[in-house]
């Protein structure tokens, strides 16, 4: 897993890791900000030889944040998206990410929530023998100037991941 953080004044956040899924979470008050990110990679070398080998990938982003302006601003952004890569080089495919925002002014609230929900098929036959790279990554920013508090939220999981391989 790669992370990084980077909080300062009043705000704070965490990132929670399992095997097949990622979870960001921030918040901010009065004035600061914070940005949590985390990449999970699942990689390894595909077979050599076979007639046929498919990768199949289920899985779920979802996203929310609120933020509240009082006597100043607030600004909440939170994302989650899967890529795919043989040989490091992009494979196309049919996916999708959630990216969501804020912002509320002075005297404002505006919150957000979205997701999805995935499952795709990457035909593999032209990388046989070549590194396969599968990662997710999510993200969430809040930032608070003044008198108000935001939080975001980016939770992302692998529901299956499976090479079919025909030899």
């Amino acid at each position: 897993m790669v992370r990084d953080e980077d909080c300062g004044g009043n705000a704070g956040g965490y990132v929670m890791t399992r095997d097949r899924s990622l979870k960001a979470f921030n918040w901010a008050g009065l004035a600061g900000g914070c940005t949590i990110g985390a990449e999970l990679i699942h990689q390894g070398t595909l077979p050599a030889t076979a007639r046929n080998i498919k990768l199949l990938v289920y899985y779920t982003i979802a996203v929310e944040g609120s933020a509240i302006g009082i006597l100043g601003a607030a600004i909440s952004r939170a994302s989650g998206n899967v890529s795919t890569k043989a040989d490091n080089r992009n494979i196309d495919f049919d996916w999708q990410g959630c990216y969501e925002s804020a912002i509320a002014p002075f005297l404002w609230s505006a919150n957000y929530s979205d997701g999805v929900d995935q499952m795709y098929e990457v035909d593999l036959a032209g990388y046989l023998g070549k590194q396969l790279k599968l990662s997710s990554r999510v993200s969430t920013h809040s930032t608070a100037y003044l008198c108000c508090g935001t939080g975001a939220n980016a939770d992302m999981n692998f529901i299956k991941a499976e090479l079919v391989i025909v030899d």
